[in-house]
């Protein structure tokens, strides 16, 4: 790619097109053509990132049970997803008002001496085995005008208090930027792109956006106004490209949403029966680790249980990285797979598809072209059976 006039002629651009590739095509020397070929993908896979060397986990990130409006009690709640949906990491979210008209997770039962909550975290510590199966704590908060809906997620248990402002059901400006202060702590909409409960995320402070923007769950997808897999209601301004048009910097993720003990698993026979789940690139299975990787963005969401496995790279980043380029040429690379092929891959660039491509697992392409002071970049991925995955962004600024 050393053509002096390649950026006066393409936005885009193919490592086949690389000088070795075109003196391979032009430069017959008696070999056979097999081994000519073999050279030339060689000099196309030299463009090719390094191995992941994250391991990847999957996990469903917001569940109820008992303890608000779900059905099942809080030990079913995770051995099913350990022992049936087979995740590797999970999170009990259950609501703060703790259902209606039962008491709020914070109320003491004078019985025990223990509320909703501490039996939250006291069972989240007993189900947390590191490198086998984790628990993160986690709680689902009213959060009226900004967020509605909001999954609060905590590093550990022992600083994990529940945020209460001046009025339940609600918060302030001011109260949300004290938890975007918190660094062992991550937050994000749920249902977002609903009329109720939606949010608006149009020209809003830094400290005003979500950290995890939920993307998918049985509720609906939320990536833009009205996409395939819409929400009962829908209101413009609160999808996952709104909050990136609008300078947030969230984790993709999705989630069940689960209330009937099946999270991480899909409902056979429902029209919203897919699960949502969500892919992380962590150190290790522990809560620490997965909590860092949600914080890094290096996650990606899809609908149903079965796996998808997404690389995604640009100039050899990671998803959810954020990086200065002064050079003139981004290396874009993804890798699909898991359970079902992928039938169209788009690379989202700034808020539309600037390319795709059809039928293809692995992938390299250049982009030449710097359209703003902070380009972002993901990937949309429609599966063989119909199902969606989106990865966290990759954002090139200069």
């Amino acid at each position: 790619m050393k053509h002096a006039e390649r950026n006066l002629a393409k936005r885009f651009d193919s490592p086949d097109r690389n000088a070795r590739f075109t003196d391979l095509v032009y430069g017959y020397d008696g070999r056979a053509p097999e081994a000519v070929r073999r050279e030339m993908r060689q000099s196309v896979e030299a463009f090719y990132p390094e191995a992941n060397r994250y391991r990847l986990l999957f996990g469903d990130l917001h569940g109820h049970t008992s303890l608000s409006d779900g059905r099942v009690d809080v030990d079913t709640f995770f051995r099913n997803l350990r022992d049936l949906a087979k995740v590797d990491f999970c999170a009990l979210s259950d609501h703060d008002h703790g259902g209606v008209g039962r008491a709020p997770l914070w109320a003491i039962d004078p019985d025990t001496g223990l509320s909703k909550w501490d039996i939250t975290l006291k069972k989240a510590d007993e189900y947390n085995v590191p490198g086998r199966f984790t628990t993160l704590p986690a709680y689902e908060r009213d959060s009226y005008p900004w967020f509605s809906n909001m999954v609060i997620y905590y590093r550990s248990t022992r600083n994990a208090r529940m945020f209460r402002g001046a009025r339940d059901g609600e918060i302030t400006a001011r109260e949300l930027e004290r938890l975007y202060e918190r660094e062992d702590v991550l937050y994000g909409p749920h249902t977002c792109g609903m009329v109720s409960p939606g949010c608006d995320l149009n020209g809003r402070e830094a400290a005003h956006m979500p950290k995890t923007f939920e993307i998918f769950s049985r509720g609906g997808a939320y990536e833009y106004y009205d996409n395939p897999f819409p929400a009962p209601s829908g209101i413009r301004g609160c999808g996952y490209i709104d909050a990136l048009e609008n300078g947030a910097h969230p984790a993709c993720i999705a989630c069940s949403d689960d209330h009937e003990g099946c999270g991480g698993r899909d409902i056979p026979g429902r029209e919203w029966g897919y699960t949502g789940m969500t892919g992380v690139y962590a150190e290790d299975n522990t809560r620490t680790a997965i909590f860092d990787a949600l914080k890094a963005r290096r996650c990606y969401a899809f609908m149903g249980e079965k796996r998808v496995v997404i690389d995604f790279r640009i100039n050899g980043r990671y998803m959810g990285e954020i990086f200065r380029e002064d050079g003139d040429k981004r290396s874009i690379y993804f890798s699909i797979g898991g359970e079902t092929p992928a039938a169209r891959v788009d690379i989202i660039k700034n808020g539309r598809s600037v390319a795709f491509f059809r039928d293809c697992q692995r992938e390299l392409l250049f982009d030449y072209t710097q359209e703003r002071a902070e380009d972002y970049y993901y990937l949309r991925v429609l599966l063989k059976d119909g199902r969606y995955a989106w990865t966290s962004p990759i954002w090139v600024q200069r």
